[in-house]
């Protein structure tokens, strides 16, 4: 349930405007564009010794996002949703993915972010679901930071 939180509080969290500046150039403050790499912390209620983990989130032009969360039992666990821009660089993010392993429920992960300079940070909250679709709990106080993937040629470290 941790890896499943995990995951939907990533794709959550790093949705990202700053994206597409990055990848052009020029940033701006109403598109999220382009692939990010970013830390999740999780707050004590998940994690009471503390913890971090990494995701991958890619966002598209159109409002779509697509998380990748390591879960750490031989997987990684997919979600995907849609970001969308409150302007001046603010934006939110909601992102669904199934429990990994079981598939006896699924996760909505909503997070609320700030991109700038091309460096996004926010806050996240992961709603778990059972089968039938009814609510089992939330969690929030969750946070997290990502940049975006540069382009590197080959050879390059």
């Amino acid at each position: 349930m941790k890896k499943v939180f995990l995951t939907a509080l990533a794709a959550l969290l790093l949705s990202s405007t700053g994206m597409r500046r990055a990848a052009q150039g020029q940033p701006s403050s109403t598109t999220l564009s382009g692939s990010w790499i970013g830390t999740v912390t999780l707050p004590p209620a998940i994690n009471p010794s503390g913890g971090t983990y990494t995701v991958l989130l890619t966002y598209n032009p159109n409002g779509t996002v697509i998380l990748v969360n390591p879960v750490g039992r031989g997987g990684d666990e997919v979600a995907v949703g849609n970001w969308a821009s409150a302007g001046n660089g603010q934006f939110s993010q909601t992102t669904i993915n199934y429990h990994h392993g079981s598939y006896d429920g699924t996760d909505k992960s909503r997070a609320s972010f700030t991109v700038s300079d091309s460096q996004m940070s926010g806050n996240a909250e992961v709603v778990f679901y059972d089968q039938t679709g009814a609510a089992q709990g939330t969690v929030g106080g969750i946070a997290f930071s990502a940049k975006p993937i540069a382009v590197e040629a080959i050879g390059s470290m």
